[in-house]
């Protein structure tokens, strides 16, 4: 039986989600599915090999919610959805999986046009007010109820609920986006000696997460208050504009500090991750760090907050759950770099059951046994109704629409 199954996820540049999209595509395929990856990104590369087949696969439009847009422009997005997808009739059986809450607005009217299972897998690590005002919380509770709603970790839908229902345990569905089989042993571009250095601290993932500016500000004043010690700050990833001066500019003013920014890539050598002393990241990356049995600080994707050292103050995750210091980020590299802190602890292995490819294929099936619990009986949302803009800037796109009104704007600019 022909299966088809349309992921609505990043492929295009890289972090956890795009290397959980390879994982779970790779799966699906030695289960005999056909896979579509589509996404909105049309100028980044794709730096995992195995979603290079789907690097044409792009509908910028994804990024904007479908009540932007008239009904016949809704109408010519969603066909490029059907063509780029490959879908036919011979298909017996088709799902459509957003893994974004920009994107399952448009995975609804995608499942709807081709009569099959919408899964909304949300990879978000956290949720904005306009992510769960009106008509699209209303949604998502919809989806929830169908079983066809899920997060990343145990957190997840109460946090996206939280001002608008109680999520008790029974309905807390979340599963594991595997994205830590992202580091392997090859070589970097140049030769880092740890010998050259008192202290490397290390962090991984995007420049572009909110925590980072304050992150950097804690490494800063560490090595500020320490001079007479020589630092490297080893930064694995980057950021899709290449503009690293949200870190450089601050790290210049230390002048035992040298930084050395990889720059977005796939896979992150080892040896990059074995020479580090400490390692500070958030989420997924915070997990690639600790499997690796690098002394890990956590924080989380909003806040360079400590939340504690994985495996040793934190004891279980998702890491928010565990928090168990409640100091700077100065003090934190103070007290595992100098003072002995983690040694306190008995070491707990978080990781072991991940160690092969076997094991995230196991993470995968979890995926399709919580499909496979969902409701099957058909039936959508109307997601076209959903108005992702503010009063004003309704009133505003309806004024936009007529001539008069952009003579208007002309003269005014004049």
């Amino acid at each position: 039986m022909s299966k088809l199954y349309i992921i609505l996820g990043y492929k295009a540049g890289i972090s956890g989600g795009q290397i959980y999209v390879r994982n779970k595509s790779n799966y699906l395929k030695k289960c005999g599915w056909t896979v579509f990856v589509i996404d909105p990104i049309q100028s980044q590369k794709i730096f995992i090999d195995d979603l290079l087949p789907y690097e044409d696969n792009i509908v910028p439009e994804l990024n904007y919610a479908p009540s932007y847009f008239s009904h016949k422009k809704r109408n010519d997005i969603i066909n490029k959805l059907v063509n780029l997808s490959g879908w036919d009739s011979s298909f017996k059986e088709t799902v459509v999986e957003s893994n974004t809450v920009a994107f399952c607005l448009w995975g609804e009217l995608l499942a709807k046009k081709l009569n099959a299972k919408h899964m909304v897998l949300l990879i978000d690590a956290f949720f904005t007010e306009s992510m769960q005002r009106g008509g699209r919380i209303k949604y998502l509770d919809f989806k929830h109820k169908r079983r066809e709603l899920a997060g990343i970790n145990s957190n997840s839908l109460k946090m996206l609920f939280n001002k608008y229902k109680e999520i008790s345990e029974n309905e807390n569905y979340y599963l594991s986006f595997s994205c830590t089989n992202s580091v392997e042993d090859v070589k970097y571009k140049k030769s880092i000696e740890k010998s050259n250095y008192d202290y490397i601290i290390g962090s991984l993932g995007r420049l572009d997460k909110p925590f980072v500016s304050d992150m950097v500000d804690g490494v800063v004043e560490f090595a500020e208050a320490h001079k007479d010690k020589k630092i490297l700050f080893l930064i694995v990833g980057g950021q899709a504009s290449g503009d690293i001066t949200i870190v450089t500019n601050k790290t210049s003013k230390a002048d035992n500090l040298t930084t050395e920014i990889t720059g977005l890539m796939y896979p992150m050598p080892l040896e990059l991750i074995k020479i580090m002393d400490v390692c500070i990241a958030s989420s997924g990356s915070a997990s690639v760090c600790a499997q690796n049995k690098i002394k890990t600080v956590a924080v989380t994707d909003t806040s360079a907050e400590p939340l504690g050292v994985v495996g040793y103050s934190i004891k279980d995750k998702p890491y928010v759950n565990n928090r168990a210091y409640f100091k700077s980020m100065k003090h934190m590299l103070e007290d595992v770099l100098l003072n002995n802190y983690c040694e306190q602890f008995e070491y707990k292995d978080l990781f072991s059951e991940i160690r092969s490819a076997e094991d995230i294929d196991e993470k995968m099936k979890q995926h399709i046994t919580f499909m496979d619990s969902s409701v099957n009986e058909p039936k959508y949302f109307h997601t076209d109704r959903i108005f992702s803009y503010k009063y004003k800037q309704m009133i505003y796109r309806f004024l936009n629409k007529l001539p008069g009104f952009r003579i208007i704007k002309k003269i005014i600019k004049r």
